[in-house]
């Protein structure tokens, strides 16, 4: 009796959209540990010191609207990653025509 933990490593075929997952999701990660030393270098510099002395843009505190101008360009970026370069993958059983929509999306 074979059994089924018996085969060969190499005979696995590869899933595309494994390998495109884990591209996106590194860029994905990517851009969000940026995000977050952004934001810390923001709020540790600009958010520093004493309430009182501090600047304020259009009503706001420096260290505030600096906070949400960096968040809506972030915002922007996914935004742009998602539609423009993520490639829209099917999660049903691999076929054929999945292949010919991730090859035409590359060119």
């Amino acid at each position: 009796m074979k059994n089924d933990q018996d085969y060969d490593i190499k005979e696995i075929e590869v899933d595309e959209r494994f390998v495109i997952a884990k591209k996106e999701m590194l860029i994905v990660f990517a851009v969000q540990l940026c995000y977050t030393f952004v934001m810390l270098i923001v709020a540790y510099t600009v958010g520093k010191g004493d309430p009182r002395n501090y600047n304020f843009i259009l009503g706001m505190p420096a260290w505030w609207f600096y906070s949400l101008l960096i968040t809506v360009i972030f915002l922007f970026l996914i935004y742009y990653l998602v539609s423009k370069i993520f490639i829209p993958i099917s999660v049903e059983p691999w076929i054929e025509q999945t292949i010919k929509q991730i090859k035409e999306k590359k060119r």
